[in-house]
């Protein structure tokens, strides 16, 4: 994979990311999350609208793709290494736009 190729990963998976825990083709599903009594589901809407958690599993999922054919140890960590340089990117990205603020204090 070229460097172009890897840069428009990272834009897809951050927009991918955005779509799911920001947009307003999300907002109806998000808000029923929300809504829910569930705690359950009240973790995982905050799962899907954390850009940096969702990049993860596009991370782990595209390693999978790419890793096809190759021996398992090498398959082990080019999706480990997908997985955390897109969860790493979409950080990044988030912070820059603002979708992810730094000072908030876990809970």
């Amino acid at each position: 994979m070229n460097f172009t190729e890897l840069f428009m990963w990272y834009l897809a998976a951050f927009g991918v990311s955005y779509i799911v825990g920001f947009s307003k083709i999300s907002f109806p599903f998000r808000v029923t999350l929300g809504n829910s009594k569930s705690t359950l589901l009240h973790w995982f809407l905050d799962l899907i609208e954390c850009p940096a958690c969702v990049s993860t599993w596009l991370g782990f999922f595209y390693g999978v793709a790419k890793s096809e054919g190759l021996p398992i140890h090498n398959r082990a960590l080019t999706v480990l290494l997908y997985g955390t340089s897109t969860s790493a990117t979409s950080f990044v990205l988030g912070r820059l736009t603002g979708l992810i603020e730094g000072d908030k204090k876990f809970e």
